[in-house]
């Protein structure tokens, strides 16, 4: 009797945990997520950008980072990861300058750093770049364009909108414009080239949001290029590509340069008054 019961018991407990399972699942899933796998999660995502929230220019581990001409401004702070080589001349970091304790910042310049230099280890931040831009370059596109050479809309169709591109190239007065309501996100993959020239500009309409839109430029190739009076607006991940601002604007955090150079120069402006990427609201 002993033996019945506790098999018994043990076959309650199951069915038990097989629903409370079942029920973890439902409850994590939320609209846009539908056809993601776990390891997409944005939970992870909010991992990384916990970290990385920090600084309006990330330049990562082995590469160079130029910052040239006294209007040049950078918002936020300004990260210098492990082995990169600082090589200013002058500019503005209206926050603060947070060295990696390898990193070379011995170039003498006329930065002027309003929330002084700070030393420590960024490897932690190093790491969590490489993640979310390795995280986002596996998501599964909802939308799908070979390039974007001209002035065009892309509609949101769900909450998590996964935009795969070979390339975008803005030039003239070119306008991409990101259209959805206020809880539409834009995850944006590019393989190939990245350049806006001219006044070209990122619009977006219909309540999204700047904190709402990242470009996760991936693989190696050309440099990600903001010429001009152009106009970039997200965050801008490049972990193994050049970037250079050169006297354009970009509404937004620039990370990457891993082993390249990160070049602000001819009074470009980034990430000035320009809040962070935010995590989905429900996480």
């Amino acid at each position: 009797m002993f033996s019945f019961v506790s098999s018994t018991l043990r076959s309650v407990r199951a069915r038990k945990s097989k629903r409370d399972s079942a029920t973890r699942q439902a409850a994590w899933r939320r609209p846009g997520f539908e056809d993601m796998e776990n390891r997409y999660s944005p939970s992870s995502l909010f991992s990384d950008f916990a970290v990385l929230d920090e600084f309006g220019v990330f330049q990562m581990a082995g590469g160079q980072l130029s910052i040239t001409n006294p209007q040049t401004e950078i918002g936020g702070d300004t990260g210098l990861g492990p082995h990169a080589v600082q090589n200013a001349s002058d500019g503005q970091i209206d926050g603060k300058f947070v060295v990696d304790l390898t990193a070379n910042n011995n170039h003498s310049n006329n930065l002027r750093i309003a929330g002084g230099t700070v030393y420590r280890n960024l490897q932690t931040a190093e790491n969590y770049a490489e993640d979310a831009a390795s995280r986002i370059g596996r998501m599964t596109a909802t939308q799908t364009f070979n390039s974007i050479n001209n002035s065009m809309t892309i509609n949101a169709t769900q909450t998590i909108n996964v935009i795969s591109v070979n390339q975008i190239q803005l030039d003239g007065s070119s306008t991409l414009t990101l259209h959805g309501s206020a809880n539409a996100y834009f995850f944006i993959n590019v393989s190939g080239k990245y350049s806006m020239t001219g006044t070209s500009a990122i619009h977006l309409t219909g309540g999204v949001s700047t904190t709402h839109v990242i470009f996760n430029i991936t693989g190696t190739g050309e440099q990600v290029a903001f010429t001009g009076q152009s106009v970039g607006v997200g965050t801008y991940l490049a972990p193994n590509r050049d970037i250079s601002v050169s006297g354009a604007t970009v509404n937004g955090v620039l990370i990457g340069g891993e082993n390249h150079q990160i070049a602000i120069t001819s009074g470009a402006h980034v990430q000035v008054n320009t809040p962070h990427f935010a995590a989905p609201s429900w996480l």
